[in-house]
């Protein structure tokens, strides 16, 4: 029988659900600029050591220029998003690198928790 290492990844990527976490996001930073805009309410589905997924009704832009802050239980964690996938039900799939991988524990917490 092989035996099979498991990967940092792996470990810390939460279980496939159905299950979400509310919290919201705002844009911190565009293109370098400071901006000050209001939050807007999400639904984290996923988590990983590298990546963070959530639902939301705004089409956000997607591109290195931006940096958002994805508030979780009163805890910011600033994210850069990676790609946007727009589903049937106009809800937009978004997922997002961490800026501080650190920070990748509140998510995995909150989503083993719920």
């Amino acid at each position: 029988m092989r035996r099979r290492q498991i990967a940092a990844t792996e470990a810390m990527t939460s279980p496939i659900s159905t299950r979400t976490i509310d919290a919201s996001i705002t844009i911190q930073r565009l293109n370098g600029q400071d901006i000050h805009v209001g939050r807007t309410n999400i639904a984290v589905s996923k988590g990983t050591m590298h990546s963070v997924s959530f639902y939301s009704p705004l089409h956000l832009p997607v591109h290195e220029g931006i940096e958002l802050v994805l508030i979780l239980k009163q805890q910011p964690i600033p994210v850069r998003p990676l790609q946007a996938i727009e589903l049937d039900n106009g809800q937009i799939e978004y997922e997002c690198q961490y800026l501080d991988v650190k920070q990748s524990h509140f998510v995995f917490e909150a989503l083993q928790s719920s």
